[in-house]
């Protein structure tokens, strides 16, 4: 598991690096992402993988056809947060 920070805008969700990206200015960041994933047509489902989270995360998938048999595997650090999550990129996709 490595730890990302994520952000979602409009129908993508950005992902940073191992260290919270600073705002610049309010509503923009300063920091490039490591990479951008469209949620058009995603699925997003609770998710128990074979390699289990750290202690007190949970666990969720993002899935879509292009993806082929592969899965966005993600972890938050409550189940509060993975619903919350859930739920965002659910109203992206």
């Amino acid at each position: 598991w490595t730890k990302r920070w994520f952000i979602c805008k409009g129908s993508f969700i950005l992902y940073y690096g191992s260290k919270q990206p600073k705002p610049a200015n309010i509503g923009r960041f300063d920091v490039h992402p490591k990479g951008v994933i469209p949620l058009g047509n995603t699925t997003v489902e609770e998710h128990e993988p074979s390699t289990p989270p750290p202690k007190g995360f949970s666990t969720f998938k993002v899935t879509h056809p292009d993806f082929g048999c592969g899965a966005l595997v993600l972890a938050a650090d409550s189940e509060e947060s993975r619903r919350q999550w859930m739920d965002v990129i659910s109203d992206c996709s």
